[in-house]
């Protein structure tokens, strides 16, 4: 598997707290790498470091799910959520 490509969505990942702080960056990195390149249409998964490999992960995907709702639930209307929603 290796380490470091892309971006991880192991536990450690999941619990930062300066994300939800910078929404931009917290809503870009959802919309262009998980659900994204990171995201397998056939499927519905959310790679492990996004375009990097093949692997899942099933905390990850659930993580990816959850930061989702997050900024959905941080937001002013429901524009974010539309957009992604469709995967």
């Amino acid at each position: 598997m290796g380490c470091c490509a892309g971006t991880c969505h192991a536990r450690v990942a999941l619990c930062p707290r300066a994300r939800p702080a910078l929404p931009q960056l917290e809503r870009s990195l959802r919309e262009i790498t998980d659900y994204g390149v990171g995201f397998d249409a056939e499927t519905g998964r959310i790679r492990f470091r996004a375009e990097h490999n093949e692997h899942w992960a099933v905390d990850g995907q659930a993580g990816s799910i959850l930061r989702v709702y997050r900024e959905h639930q941080m937001s002013v209307d429901d524009a974010f959520l539309r957009r992604l929603w469709p995967r």
